[in-house]
Parts: structure tokens; sequence; C-alpha cells
């Protein structure tokens, strides 16, 4: 049976507000989510959560028209799906399908796109067979397009079609077709074989499919290509990253190393980011830049300095290694021997061998790098030099902090304590909501095992409920998102919507003792 229809208030952070699948890997039945800033998925292992996942990275990848039944690999995401065959709901064929629901902030109002996608017949290749485009509400066909054999849609008008009176239904039947341009899954470009017939009433029927189309288009393309994910074991960057050499980047963007090379190129950024690692971590910990030395000029600069300071300091500089201190180096003068009298009886300072070799090559010159400061040592430090935590996360917040994403995550909550988990969420909260300047906020669906993240933002929906910030912060519970992904009952998953009360507690009790152990250890 398909999922309850629920009618609640949209929110302004997406224009789209209802995600559907059918048919795909643990969904049988069609089943839903409610799209809402912050989305929360629970459930056992191997429920399902990361197949609803899965979905929306395989539609994105459709809209970049990679549409094959060869293709099983999402690169960009370090994604194997296995094949089209294999991700169908039992391996057992038919219609794979995509509902998505969206505000056109028109006079059309709410609409729901449907997608369906199967092998074609005897050539076995895969196929967007049929698109329908409803209205929310009447749940009636506005338009449905047809997939032809020569890569065109043939166009099919519904009843009470607000783009054609239905006096003249049956004289445009078959008269348009439909062709993809930008956005691979919807063909926005209205075309005729049957040019010498045009009309008055043709011509505005077409110019109205075309503009409702292409507006339709925009913003499903605009949905799917400001998604990003980040996986549950995510990428600790290690130095080709951090000092913009751009190694280790060629892979996939699960990993999270993309917002390391963020953080390397924006000041903005850092400084959001280290504002949030301040609450995670006490603030002991926050990330820097440094002026970039590569082992090329460090072995010319020991060179120098040999034979500036006949070998002094043959132990501080060796060919190739990372000149002590880093950006210190640089910026400070490390010792008392930052400036004295070398073999020729001339004064040159540390700063002046090092901006002689650095004018020579201005490239390295505009490079820099980054490293994570330890406020309690004062070391600075790679990623990996640190517990395993703050690497995994710290990918996880910048994501956070760039505006108008759809950030999905799983496991944020990997070697995080219980209370950096439930500050975790307080991050989450915080950049839902608009940036600095009137910006878009970001949007989160979250796999998680955490409870702590939850009851956070429950305490901070109790606080908003009753007048009052938690911090500066207010959130609603119709803001909030939460699913229990259900795979006890039938061979095919079920989305149970656990709703919010605005106390910021469970309306019901989580299925088969979810989060119980507790009490079962306890008695």
């Amino acid at each position: 049976m398909p999922d309850e229809k629920i009618h609640v208030e949209e929110k302004g952070h997406s224009f789209f507000s209802r995600i559907g699948l059918e048919n795909f890997k643990a969904f049988g039945e069609r089943q839903g989510v409610l799209f809402r800033p912050i989305t929360l998925l629970y459930g056992k292992n191997s429920s399902g959560k990361s197949s609803f996942i899965q979905s929306l990275l395989f539609l994105q990848e459709l809209s970049r028209g990679s549409l094959s039944p060869d293709v099983h690999e999402i690169k960009r995401h370090s994604l194997t799906l296995g094949g089209f065959d294999r991700f169908i709901h039992k391996r057992q064929g038919g219609i794979l399908a995509f509902e998505l629901s969206l505000d056109l902030e028109d006079d059309l109002g709410k609409v729901t796109i449907r997608l369906e996608i199967q092998r074609s017949g005897h050539q076995r290749a895969v196929i967007l067979d049929r698109i329908f485009i409803r209205d929310s509400k009447k749940d009636d066909n506005l338009v449905s397009l047809k997939y032809k054999n020569d890569g065109r849609y043939e166009l099919e008008f519904g009843e009470d079609c607000p783009f054609v009176s239905n006096e003249n239904i049956s004289e445009l039947k078959g008269f348009f077709l439909c062709v993809v341009t930008e956005n691979n899954l919807i063909p926005d470009r209205v075309v005729t074989n049957r040019e010498k017939e045009q009309t008055d009433v043709s011509r505005d029927a077409r110019l109205k499919l075309e503009n409702f189309l292409q507006k339709v288009s925009r913003l499903l393309l605009n949905f799917l290509d400001r998604m990003s994910y980040l996986c549950g074991n995510r990428d600790v960057a290690e130095q080709g990253v951090l000092d913009g050499a751009g190694t280790g980047l060629q892979g996939g963007q699960a990993g999270g190393l993309q917002y390391w090379e963020e953080l390397r190129k924006d000041n903005l950024l850092r400084n959001r980011v280290n504002q949030y690692l301040g609450l995670l971590f006490e603030d002991r910990y926050q990330i820097v830049e440094e002026r970039f030395f590569s082992s090329s000029i460090a072995a010319k600069i020991a060179a120098n300095m040999q034979e500036d300071f006949g070998g002094i300091l043959d132990d501080d500089l060796e060919s190739g290694d990372d000149i002590p201190g880093g950006g210190d180096f640089y910026d400070e003068e490390p010792s008392d021997r930052s400036s004295m009298e070398n073999s020729k009886g001339g004064q040159r300072s540390f700063q002046d061998i090092v901006q002689d070799e650095l004018d020579k090559d201005v490239t390295q010159s505009q490079r820099n790098e980054i490293r994570i400061l330890d406020n309690l040592t004062g070391l600075r430090m790679l990623p990996n030099e640190l517990g395993f935590g703050i690497g995994q996360v710290i990918p996880i917040v910048a994501a956070a902090c760039l505006p108008g994403r759809t950030v999905i995550v799983e496991q944020p909550e990997t070697h995080l304590h219980p209370k950096q988990q439930a500050d975790l969420g307080e991050i989450l909260a915080s950049s839902m909501a608009l940036q600095e300047g009137g910006g878009e906020g970001s949007t989160f669906i979250i796999e998680t095992h955490s409870i702590h993240i939850l009851e956070r933002l429950g305490k901070i929906i109790r606080e908003t409920s009753k007048g009052r910030d938690f911090k500066g912060l207010r959130l609603k519970s119709e803001e909030v998102g939460v699913y229990y992904v259900d795979a006890e009952e039938s061979s095919s998953v079920k989305l149970r919507r656990m709703e919010l009360r605005d106390d910021g507690k469970l309306k019901r009790k989580w299925p088969g003792e979810f989060f119980n152990e507790d009490m079962n250890d306890l008695f």
C-alpha cells in the first residue's frame, strides 16, 4: 500500500517537500520521507537506511546522464550498486520509481514528479520510460511523457490541464514531443513535427508547457546538484591534500577530502568551522593556515643557510624535510639565531633567506597549507596525528557551514563521545538557519544510531516552545523529521515517521524496543 499522506506546513529551506521511492533494493512498496531541514534516519543494521541514501545518489547520477544497465559504480561517491538488475527490489525486474514533491511558488502551487525507470522491451536498455507531473493536492495528472524509440517523449495532457482548455485537448493530442536539454531527467524542450498545422492555440500551449517544464527541470537539477554526501568511513586528510598539491583528491567525494581543500582556500569557512570545533572540543583545537614550503624549497634554503652560516644549522634543516615550525619559521623568529652574522661578515635573517627562495617561485609563494593547532600543547599537527574523531567530524562541520546545500551524512557520531554527539546536534540546528547576510541555510539527511543528537535537538525544540532561546537557537518540532527504517514485518522495509511533540519528545515509542537496552541491562 502507498505510504500515508501527511499534510504539514512546508518550510522554505527547499522547494522539495517529499521524496519517495519504489522497488529499489530493500524498498518494494512505495515509501516516502517528508523532507525537513533536519531529517534523521534510524534503524537496526542492514535495515535499509543506506538503501534510501543510495537511491538519492543514484537519482543524482541519473541527472548527469549516467543511465546504463552496465554502470554500477558512482565514482564521485565511491559507491558500488552492482548494476540495474541487482538494485531492483528482490532482483525481480519491474519499474523503479522516484517521486518528488515540490512547491513551484506560483499559481500551480505544489506538484509531484513521478519518474519510472525500467528496461525497454527487445533492446533491454535501461530507460526513463514514463514521467508524470501531478497536482499534489488533487493527485491529478497535469501532463505525462512517454518515451519513444527515437529518444523523444510523447506528451499527453491530463484532465483540467492548466496549459490548454478541455475543448482543445483532443485537437492537440499527439501534437507535441519533448526532448532533453540540460537536465537528463525532465525533457524540457517542446517541439512538434506538425509545424504547418500550428495555430494560436498550439503556440500558446507550447509556450506555457515549455516554461512549466523548464521551471520544474531547473528546480530539480538545482536540488540534485547541491546535494553532497559523506559516507560513514570518512578519509583522513594527509599532506598532499592539506598543502593544496591535490594528491589524494582524485577519488570519490564521499570521504570528504574536498572539504579539506575548501578549508585550505577559504578563510571565512575556517573561521566558522573553528567556532564549532570550539564547541565540540572545548576550544582545544583549531584549523590554522601556514605558508607552504615544498621539500625542494626547503632543500634550497638549507643549502643557503649552509653557505651563509657555515653549517651551524645542519641539524635543523635537512634536504627534503619540512622547515622546523612550519609557518612559525617564516612568520616568527623561532630562536635567537634568526638573525646572525654569516660567514661573509654580513647580516641575513631567516626571513630574508626564505623570501629569496619564494620570490624565485611565484607559484609556490601563493600556496598555503593547513594544520590543526592543539592549543594545549602549542603543536601544529596533521589530522592523522590526532584522535580519530576530530578528523572524522571536521568534513561534516565544513559541509554544514557551506550555505544552500543538502548534506547527506552517514554515522556523523563516528568516534565522538556522547557530549560531542549532542553538540553536533546543536551545530546542525545552527547551520540549518539562515546564514549571515540572509543567505540560504543548509538541510540535512542524517543516517545515525545516535540518540544524543536527537535529544539535543529535542532540548532546543522544548526551549523554543516555551518562548526561550537555547544558546541563541530556535527550532520547531516540524523542522525535524525522524524516521525509523523498519525491516521486521515484511520483505519490503517501511519508513515509519516518528513525530515530535513541542516538548521535544517522540509522540510514540520506538518500534521493537529500539534504544531500550539501557533499561534491559538495568533490570
